[in-house]
Protein backbone atom coordinates (compact mmCIF):
# COMPACT_ATOMS: atom_id res chain seq x y z
CA UNK A 1 0.00 0.00 0.00
CA UNK A 2 2.91 2.35 0.69
CA UNK A 3 4.02 2.01 -2.93
CA UNK A 4 0.59 3.16 -4.14
CA UNK A 5 0.74 6.27 -1.93
CA UNK A 6 4.28 7.05 -3.13
CA UNK A 7 3.16 6.77 -6.76
CA UNK A 8 0.15 8.95 -5.98
CA UNK A 9 2.30 11.66 -4.41
CA UNK A 10 4.72 11.69 -7.36
CA UNK A 11 1.86 11.89 -9.88
CA UNK A 12 0.32 14.81 -7.99
CA UNK A 13 3.65 16.66 -8.12
CA UNK A 14 3.78 16.14 -11.90
CA UNK A 15 0.22 17.39 -12.30
CA UNK A 16 1.17 20.56 -10.36
CA UNK A 17 4.15 21.48 -12.59
CA UNK A 18 3.69 24.68 -14.55
CA UNK A 19 3.41 24.41 -18.30
CA UNK A 20 1.15 25.08 -21.21
CA UNK A 21 -1.01 22.40 -22.77
CA UNK A 22 -1.51 18.88 -21.55
CA UNK A 23 1.94 17.67 -22.64
CA UNK A 24 5.16 19.64 -22.78
CA UNK A 25 8.82 18.78 -23.10
CA UNK A 26 11.87 20.57 -21.80
CA UNK A 27 15.49 19.94 -22.82
CA UNK A 28 18.70 21.18 -21.19
CA UNK A 29 22.34 20.52 -21.95
CA UNK A 30 24.65 19.55 -19.11
CA UNK A 31 28.34 19.35 -20.01
CA UNK A 32 27.42 18.78 -23.65
CA UNK A 33 24.94 15.98 -22.91
CA UNK A 34 21.27 16.71 -23.68
CA UNK A 35 18.83 15.94 -20.87
CA UNK A 36 15.09 16.07 -21.28
CA UNK A 37 11.84 15.59 -19.41
CA UNK A 38 8.29 15.26 -20.69
CA UNK A 39 5.47 16.47 -18.47
CA UNK A 40 2.13 14.78 -19.09
CA UNK A 41 -0.11 16.51 -16.56
CA UNK A 42 -3.41 15.14 -17.88
CA UNK A 43 -2.06 11.57 -17.84
CA UNK A 44 -0.69 12.07 -14.32
CA UNK A 45 -4.11 13.23 -13.11
CA UNK A 46 -5.79 10.26 -14.78
CA UNK A 47 -3.33 7.75 -13.32
CA UNK A 48 -3.68 9.34 -9.86
CA UNK A 49 -7.46 8.97 -10.13
CA UNK A 50 -7.10 5.28 -10.95
CA UNK A 51 -4.85 4.78 -7.94
CA UNK A 52 -7.27 6.61 -5.64
CA UNK A 53 -10.15 4.53 -6.95
CA UNK A 54 -8.25 1.29 -6.35
CA UNK A 55 -7.27 2.35 -2.82
CA UNK A 56 -10.80 3.43 -1.90
CA UNK A 57 -12.27 0.15 -3.16
CA UNK A 58 -9.66 -1.92 -1.35
CA UNK A 59 -8.11 -3.34 -4.54
CA UNK A 60 -4.49 -3.67 -5.47
CA UNK A 61 -3.25 -1.91 -8.60
CA UNK A 62 -2.89 -4.04 -11.69
CA UNK A 63 0.54 -4.44 -13.25
CA UNK A 64 -0.55 -2.26 -16.19
CA UNK A 65 -1.71 0.56 -13.89
CA UNK A 66 1.52 0.45 -11.94
CA UNK A 67 3.66 0.43 -15.09
CA UNK A 68 1.69 3.35 -16.60
CA UNK A 69 2.19 5.44 -13.44
CA UNK A 70 5.90 4.60 -13.35
CA UNK A 71 6.33 5.54 -17.03
CA UNK A 72 4.67 8.94 -16.48
CA UNK A 73 6.95 9.54 -13.49
CA UNK A 74 10.09 8.31 -15.30
CA UNK A 75 9.47 10.58 -18.31
CA UNK A 76 8.93 13.57 -16.00
CA UNK A 77 12.35 13.13 -14.39
CA UNK A 78 15.46 14.56 -16.01
CA UNK A 79 17.17 11.87 -18.08
CA UNK A 80 19.51 11.64 -21.04
CA UNK A 81 17.69 12.37 -24.29
CA UNK A 82 16.75 9.30 -26.30
CA UNK A 83 15.55 7.24 -23.34
CA UNK A 84 13.54 4.15 -24.24
CA UNK A 85 9.82 4.94 -24.14
CA UNK A 86 10.42 8.67 -24.50
CA UNK A 87 7.75 10.69 -26.27
CA UNK A 88 8.59 12.64 -29.38
CA UNK A 89 7.06 16.02 -28.63
CA UNK A 90 5.29 17.65 -31.57
CA UNK A 91 3.57 20.56 -29.81
CA UNK A 92 0.26 19.43 -31.34
CA UNK A 93 -1.54 19.58 -27.97
CA UNK A 94 -1.33 23.36 -27.83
Amino acid sequence: MADEYRLLAQLCRIADLEGSGTTWQETKTRQGVPYTRTIRAADAISAAGEILHAISSGRRLTAAQTERARLIIRLAQWHKAGMKGELTFTGADK
